[in-house]
């Protein structure tokens, strides 16, 4: 929008009809002051030649138009009102009187301007393209106004925020880490560099730069974490391993220190700008900002998956739903895995950058965006946002606020109710050793029972902890594996949490040996029946997986039973359903001379048989090693 202002102002023609020479010669240097951006000085020129000549309707505009910019509106006004009373219906002036009222968030009346600058003489087809844009938003933002959302926005403090900007902001899973980018004076000129302050629930600590590893002697903004905090990737501009002007990089945290970043490469990045990541719950989804080729606009949002090896996929471009002619920034996907919040300027909406959420449906369809709403949108340019775990608390930056400590500002909100993310709980566990005791770096798996989809997958570290958050209120089953030992299965039910009430699930893993021995615990029968249920499929493909990278095991797989009904139909339901696991398995590529299937029925109980939940545990498939 400024530089629009800067053009007009400059290619104004100047009216010389009964102006002196001294006061034409006074608005010429009042131009060129202004295209060095010499305000003041521009603003004294004007200021002479009003003074001189009243009537000086082209000097009343220009110093309008430096009013405007310095968010004078009042006086700004005052002079586009002149400039119409010399020169009623005049088209320029109609323009920038416009341009203030909307500025001001007066829709109603930018609208009326606008609508007679479309009408009047001398309007180019340039200017109108510009003023069906201000309409559209204009129009947008009245409806908006009348129909404003909740909004309390909170500065984050002098901890966080100093007289300078800070923008980009990332939170950790757990909420008690916050990262953002600090644009401040350096010896030679504004750097960016990241800083971290930790607390949480509105209590940070004061603000230090981050790791020497990750911030550079030259520019890194834009950074994301994924869930246990541990991975981070982020944007840096004009790196010797740089492939276009603005890289992704990724970082690795390990004992509590960050790695040295390393540059994600080809295909991710390009010759072109490549910015502003985000992380996919799992990690393994990066989206990002690019105007690369293929978009469908200026700036679009594409997403590139892993594909192991420590490659990356053909980045994707989201499509005609998300992208638009116009820019497209800033994304962030929810922890929810499916709430994705941008920044357009090609979506109906207030103006400039306003900030829209998303639904993806599917991994190819999202929903139609959704404005935020006013006030969180207004005319100024909104964009930068992320919302933590809880699905309510956004933080975004901001300049303007009565209580700015200074140009942008980092600040936290609530969101309205219809544009919160799904509720997460959290889970956490160590991953140890059954003899020993100590930790092992694990992989640690989530898989929706509901659709036997895995929602997340991530490695524990040497320290063999695992943090994660899931969406609640849902079935999941866990799968965690390491080489050498036999894989854990287990299912649980995981309602809405905080972070201070995360689910406890730690696992001990069994070495692969002779008589070891595991449950399937997310293997499925109907009742009385020997009939796999489809949610069984995730659990005997990772058994069928487990074998396959073990080829010299030969195991037993048994059914088990309660005691309700008689021996014989007990024992011969156990066989059949030890049975059809065996044939999945060798379905599934197991050489069937590997696998055994024997029926218990209710003789080896692992709990009374007394109680409803001692019997469940009763009614279950296991799989032992009878030679290694």
């Amino acid at each position: 929008m400024r530089n629009l202002l800067v053009a007009l102002f400059l290619l104004l023609a100047p009216s010389l009809v009964g102006q002196s020479r001294q006061s034409i010669r006074d608005v010429e240097y009042a131009r060129q002051a202004m295209g060095q951006n010499k305000v003041g000085e521009a603003v004294n020129y004007l200021n002479k030649a009003i003074e001189r000549d009243p009537d000086y309707r082209d000097a009343h505009l220009m110093l309008g138009e430096l009013q405007l910019r310095q968010e004078q509106f009042d006086k700004a006004l005052a002079s586009f009102d002149h400039v119409l009373d010399l020169s009623p219906g005049y088209f320029l002036g109609l323009y920038r009187r416009g341009l203030a009222y909307y500025r001001m968030e007066d829709f109603e009346r930018a609208i009326d301007d606008y609508e007679a600058y479309m009408k009047s003489e001398g309007a180019s087809d340039r200017g109108k393209e510009e003023a069906e844009k201000y309409l559209a938003w204009a129009r947008f933002g009245l409806d908006a106004k009348a129909n404003p959302v909740p909004f309390d926005p909170i500065n984050l403090g002098d901890s966080v925020n100093g007289p300078y900007m800070e923008y980009f902001p990332a939170v950790t899973a757990d909420g008690k880490e916050l990262i953002f980018t600090r644009n401040q004076p350096s010896p030679r000129a504004l750097k960016e560099d990241f800083y971290v302050s930790r607390g949480g629930q509105g209590q940070w600590s004061l603000a230090e730069a981050l790791d020497r590893q990750v911030n550079s002697d030259g520019n890194e903004g834009a950074l994301c974490i994924n869930a246990d905090g541990n991975v981070a990737v982020f944007t840096a501009c004009g790196r010797e391993d740089g492939a276009g002007s603005c890289d992704l990089y990724m970082t690795i945290r390990e004992n509590g220190t960050w790695g040295k970043p390393f540059n994600l490469g080809y295909p991710i990045n390009t010759e072109a700008w490549e910015s502003q990541p985000s992380l996919s719950p799992d990690g393994r989804t990066i989206y990002f900002t690019s105007n690369r080729r293929g978009g469908k606009g200026g700036k679009d949002l594409w997403k590139s998956t892993f594909e192991g090896g420590g490659e990356w996929g053909e980045p994707v471009n989201l499509g005609d739903s998300i992208n638009t002619r116009g820019d497209e920034i800033t994304p962030f996907m929810h922890w929810d895995g499916q709430s994705l919040y941008f920044a357009s300027t090609g979506h109906p909406g207030i103006g400039d950058f306003d900030m829209y959420l998303s639904l993806r449906l599917d991994n190819d369809l999202w929903s139609s965006p959704q404005n935020l709403g006013y006030p969180i949108n207004s005319v100024r340019e909104e964009n930068g946002l992320i919302v933590a775990p809880d699905g309510r608390t956004a933080y975004y930056s901001r300049e303007g606020y009565a209580d700015s400590r200074g140009m942008l500002d980092l600040y936290s909100f609530d969101l309205p109710k219809d544009v919160r993310a799904a509720p997460i709980a959290y889970v956490k566990g160590f991953i140890t050793d059954h003899q020993s005791g100590k930790p092992l770096s694990a992989t640690v798996e989530f898989v929706d029972v509901s659709t036997g989809e895995t929602y997340l997958e991530m490695n524990t570290g040497s320290a063999g902890y695992y943090f994660s958050c899931l969406p609640g209120n849902r079935n999941y089953a866990l799968n965690v594996r390491h080489p050498g030992y036999l894989f854990h299965s287990e299912r649980f039910t995981l309602e809405e949490s905080t972070e201070n009430s995360a689910r406890d699930l730690p696992v001990s893993l069994h070495a692969i040996e002779t008589g070891a021995s595991l449950t399937l615990r997310n293997v499925f029968f109907d009742s009385g029946s020997s009939e796999l249920r489809g949610s069984s499929s995730p659990e005997l493909d990772r058994t069928a997986e487990f074998l396959a990278l073990n080829p010299s095991l030969i195991v037993e797989i048994s059914g088990h039973t309660d005691n309700v009904g008689s021996q014989e139909s007990n024992q011969a339901l156990s066989e059949q359903r030890a049975i059809a696991v065996v044939n999945y398995l060798v379905n599934r590529g197991v050489p069937r001379e590997r696998l055994k299937a024997v029926g218990y029925g209710a003789s080896d109980p692992v709990a009374s048989n007394e109680t409803e939940l001692g019997r469940q545990e009763n009614r279950r498939t296991e799989l032992k090693i009878i030679q290694n």
